[in-house]
């Protein structure tokens, strides 16, 4: 498409209009104007000097060699100008003259000479080589301008093949990283889905590795429990057969034991009473005065002595914390025997262990209760100072 201000190849430029016609016409013009003054000059003048006056007169072109063609009519040189008149001789001063004589008539105007057919035929050759020189120069110009204007139109193909090519290879590396983006982000997706997926299967595996583990173990946990229950179940039933078993032999032992305990105890109250009151009636006698323990018991103070050992062992088995197991005594009934020593008010002084039981503990608790003990007073009113005490638990 061809700009709004390209040059048109059939107009001529307004620099390149031919000038010549015009400036002709006034050079023409000046030298008719410059020929008829000298004519006139030269009427008023006659009287005096009546030589011809000759002119040149040049058309707008002319040259000496006006017939030969011209050799570049590529730019028309400029006009030469006018001729100037040649000079005319000055006058030679004339002698004072007689006075003037009256003026003259005006000149008649000189009348028009008809121009001269050579002249006109030689403007007319001239105007028309003029005519033939600047249509040359006008198709010389024209073609000039069409060969400016092809030069233009394949300078601007070769403008626009170029920005085509370019735009092309513009279009074509845009579409290059676009395609090579739009690669590139397939193969990141591409690339996410498949971490996706594969981030899916550990997660999926993991959780069922995890679910089978927790199964595992519960299944374990399962089994451990129901094997303590087992184990449980039948470690409560042993246990049950053993403490029936040994509660059988424990009550046959027991029922034994306290057959043999009273009978043992029956002897040994027996025997104890019997010492209790030989100890004192031998020291009742003694804080009498009287030699030995053999001596009549109606002189200590009469009748049996019995209730006062009672008396003694109900004191102290008040201040008895602790009573042997079954297991402890094993059937039988032993004695713990201690040494008493008391004050004249019956107040315990210091007790004394002659014999253990066996058992330290029933030691500790049958001689806390003798401390703890307020020995009731004797029958014969006056306390002894020792008192041998013998303990049985099953007493």
């Amino acid at each position: 498409m061809k700009s709004s201000r390209d040059p048109d190849p059939n107009v001529i430029p307004d620099d390149d209009a031919p000038k010549l016609p015009r400036k002709a016409l006034v050079q023409s013009l000046l030298a008719h104007g410059v020929l008829a003054l000298l004519v006139v000059v030269g009427m008023w003048r006659s009287k005096d000097d009546s030589r011809p006056i000759q002119v040149e007169m040049w058309a707008p072109g002319d040259s000496p060699n006006a017939g030969q063609p011209e050799s570049a009519p590529s730019e028309p040189a400029p006009p030469k100008p006018a001729p100037k008149p040649e000079p005319q001789p000055e006058p030679k001063p004339e002698p004072p003259a007689p006075p003037p004589p009256p003026p003259p008539p005006p000149p008649k105007p000189p009348e028009e000479q008809a121009p001269d057919p050579e002249i006109a035929l030689e403007e007319k050759r001239k105007a028309e080589e003029a005519r033939k020189a600047e249509d040359a120069r006008k198709a010389e110009a024209a073609r000039k301008a069409e060969e400016a204007r092809k030069e233009e139109e394949a300078r601007k193909a070769e403008e626009n093949r170029r920005a085509q090519e370019a735009r092309r290879a513009e279009e074509a590396r845009r579409a290059e990283e676009i395609r090579k983006a739009e690669e590139a982000r397939k193969a990141e997706e591409s690339k996410k889905a498949e971490d996706a997926r594969k981030a899916e299967e550990a997660r999926r595996a993991a959780e069922a590795r995890r679910a089978e583990e927790a199964r595992r173990a519960e299944e374990a946990k399962k089994a451990e429990e129901a094997k303590k229950a087992e184990d449980a179940r039948k470690a409560e039933e042993a246990r049950r057969a053993e403490q029936a078993r040994r509660a059988e032999e424990t009550r046959k032992a027991e029922e034994a034991r306290k057959a043999e305990a009273a009978r043992k105890a029956a002897e040994a109250k027996a025997e104890r009473d019997r010492q209790l009151r030989d100890a004192m009636r031998g020291d009742v006698l003694g804080a009498a005065g009287l030699p030995g323990g053999a001596a009549n018991r109606n002189q200590a103070g009469g009748g049996d002595d019995s209730g006062y050992a009672a008396q003694v062992r109900a004191c102290i088995k008040a201040g008895v914390s602790f009573h042997p197991t079954a297991e402890q005594l094993n059937g039988g009934n032993p004695a713990a025997e201690f040494v008493v020593q008391l004050n004249q008010s019956g107040q315990v002084l210091n007790v004394g262990l002659r014999r253990s039981s066996g058992i330290a503990t029933f030691d500790r608790a049958v001689e806390t209760g003798i401390r703890r003990c307020s020995f009731p007073r004797p029958p014969s009113g006056k306390y002894p100072e020792r008192i041998d005490v013998i303990y049985r638990p099953n007493d």
